[in-house]
């Protein structure tokens, strides 16, 4: 009953805690990890509302591939500009395009470099050498407390996969 109870009271001070989830001015921190169609994904990014409803932000990603694989990473420098939806206090709903530079990594022992003969991967035999990435996004923050919030993304363009993550306001 208590746990019951306590729901019920966070259930009840969501629109009390966070109340506008975007707005200009604003700035947000997302620290984000995920599965994208090479391996397993971690970075982080930085957004500013420049208008009610648009932001510009810049982030930084690491991705390793094929958890067996410990020698190929590739590194994901991006800018992103995002439309936010609506005004909605507690949930932030944004639809974006991203680019970046994506710059491969390795410490392959057998073949030095970036040799991936023995593992197949897509993305990386697509994409030879370092390239610009590019992708559409669709995402939402869910604030939980006044200045911190739970975040999702579905990522879709030659990058494609599901982030999740923590979002902070700064």
């Amino acid at each position: 009953m208590k746990k019951v109870l306590l729901l019920f009271i966070v259930l009840l001070s969501l629109p009390i805690a966070a109340q506008d989830a975007f707005r200009k001015g604003k700035a947000f921190a997302d620290i984000q990890t995920g599965i994208t169609n090479g391996g397993f994904i971690f970075g982080s990014k930085v957004h500013y509302a420049i208008a009610s409803s648009l932001s510009v932000g810049a982030g930084f990603y690491a991705q390793s591939f094929d958890f067996k694989d410990k020698y190929i990473t590739s590194y994901l420098p991006k800018l992103t500009v995002d439309y936010h939806f609506g005004k909605l206090q507690t949930t932030d709903w944004y639809t974006g395009f991203s680019a970046g530079y994506l710059i491969w990594g390795s410490n392959t022992p057998e073949g030095g470099g970036c040799d991936t003969s023995y593992t197949y991967f897509m993305l990386r035999d697509n994409n030879q050498g370092n390239t610009i990435a590019y992708n559409t996004h669709i995402g939402f923050r869910a604030f939980a407390l006044k200045a911190i919030a739970l975040n999702a993304e579905i990522v879709l363009g030659n990058v494609f996969g599901v982030k999740i993550g923590i979002s902070m306001k700064l």
